[in-house]
């Protein structure tokens, strides 16, 4: 998924349980068109029940702000 002033441009998540077969695309797709900010912990729900399917995308990682870029002088 992406993040917005993430240390790195994506963070990984997960399903918190099984999506039914047939889901597995769209939900692939609305975690794709999804951007979350940063920090963010592990374990933080992004999208509680995506398509009305009971289960929620969940971060896998922590991920700390980036550090603002060096001004040079």
């Amino acid at each position: 998924m992406r993040i917005k002033g993430g240390r790195w441009g994506r963070v990984p998540v997960k399903t918190s349980g099984p999506v039914p077969k047939a889901m597995v695309r769209h939900v692939a797709y609305v975690a794709r068109s999804i951007e979350v900010k940063a920090p963010i912990k592990i374990g933080t729900v992004v999208l509680a029940n995506v398509l009305r399917t009971g289960v929620d995308i969940v971060t896998t990682r922590d991920m700390e702000q980036a550090e603002a870029p060096r001004q040079e002088r």
